[in-house]
């Protein structure tokens, strides 16, 4: 029967594991596992899982004694590998950041000991570090929001983990993001702040082009921007009304169709020939940078690029797209992930819907019931 012990060493006080050999002595092992990190329901079941290799006749000692693992390092590394082609260099930064952190903190750890401490002390090591720059000098606190994109990151290399880097049986522990600040502005373009924005979209250039059409598009479709400058003619049928975005270029790795709709059909007839190609050969991801310069000169707050796909989202709930429907055409692989965005409405939008759809016959009988006179 496996158990374990704590041990103080010069690097930290450590699990120690105590297993049981086929030959009926009992070997004792550095777990690895840090008392301050993790608990001993943990240690217990990381020695009851070398206990199990052992009865099943495989060995599960490295060559210094040591239990093999599956190291954080290695595995950061071939998650950057597995995923670089799919990024910008804006998203590569952050997760190369990310793997940078994670792989200082943890090291060469078995990421099957990693669990919720380890989360909670990566956090806690940003809002420490902070924001930096280039040379790795702190500029400021980091903001919520950024922290929040580092905690998604760890998310997405977790799950890769468990799901794509060969750790079978593993569950990683849950990243929750903090909540984000309240703000008195909306989270995306309204109607009239979009009209300001196409029309101001003219009077800047990105290499010699206007990117009016490429604004167009991303409003009308709620497409990532990754994805609209991937697309392609062929993409697009016309006679069944549709766009075709393939797995290669999407973020979630899997196909969808966005239905063309007569004001997507305007903006698709309104650009040049020939058709052939890419639709916005002529712009790369920097397309984010200039798109402030258009919410400057339109007068409207500069909000992120991405905006755009959460303002057709809006806009199409608003107007009545089911839930299903909208999920299908953003792409998201749960339904829950559409309600969380885009249909939780604060308290006054609650207020002001429920006094518009108050039932009139049972709002009568109250007041009759209440000796009131119905006005």
């Amino acid at each position: 029967m496996a158990s374990v012990y704590k041990r103080k060493l010069k690097s930290g006080e450590y699990w120690h594991g105590s297993v049981r050999l086929s030959d009926g002595s009992w070997k004792a092992y550095n777990t690895g596992l840090l008392t301050a990190t993790c608990t001993k329901e943990q240690a217990t079941e990381h020695a009851r899982r070398v206990q199990a290799e052992l009865d099943a006749g495989r060995d599960p000692f490295g060559e210094e004694g040591k239990p093999s693992k599956e190291q954080i390092c290695r595995l950061a590394d071939e998650f950057l590998t597995d995923r670089n082609p799919h990024w910008s260099v804006g998203t590569l930064d952050l997760y190369a950041d990310t793997m940078k952190v994670i792989c200082d903190l943890f090291g060469n750890r078995d990421i099957r000991t990693f669990c919720k401490a380890d989360v909670n002390g990566y956090r806690e090591f940003l809002q420490k570090r902070g924001a930096i720059n280039g040379r790795g000098r702190r500029l400021r606190d980091m903001h919520v929001n950024t922290l929040n994109r580092y905690l998604r990151s760890l998310r997405a290399f977790l799950r890769w983990c468990a799901d794509d880097g060969g750790i079978a049986g593993w569950t990683p522990p849950r990243v929750r993001e903090l909540p984000a600040p309240p703000s008195d502005l909306p989270d995306y373009f309204t109607p009239e702040e979009f009209e300001k924005l196409l029309s101001a979209a003219d009077g800047v250039t990105f290499n010699g082009a206007s990117p009016r059409m490429l604004i167009a598009l991303l409003g009308c479709t709620g497409m990532r921007r990754n994805e609209a400058l991937a697309l392609d003619w062929s993409m697009i049928n016309t006679e069944a009304k549709r766009i075709v975005l393939t797995w290669n270029i999407t973020k979630t790795r899997r196909s969808r169709i966005i239905p063309v709709t007569p004001i997507l059909a305007v903006i698709l007839g309104q650009l040049p020939e020939p058709r052939v190609g890419k639709l916005f050969p002529q712009f790369n991801e920097n397309i984010s940078k200039v798109f402030k310069k258009v919410c400057v000169a339109a007068g409207v707050p500069v909000r992120p690029l991405h905006k755009l796909r959460d303002t057709f989202a809006v806009n199409a709930a608003v107007g009545g797209l089911a839930p299903l429907f909208l999920g299908k055409i953003l792409g998201h692989a749960k339904l829950q992930t559409t309600y969380k965005y885009y249909f939780t409405p604060d308290a006054d939008a609650i207020s002001e819907q429920l006094n518009a759809s108050e039932n009139y016959a049972y709002s009568s009988a109250v007041l009759r019931g209440i000796g009131k006179p119905n006005s």
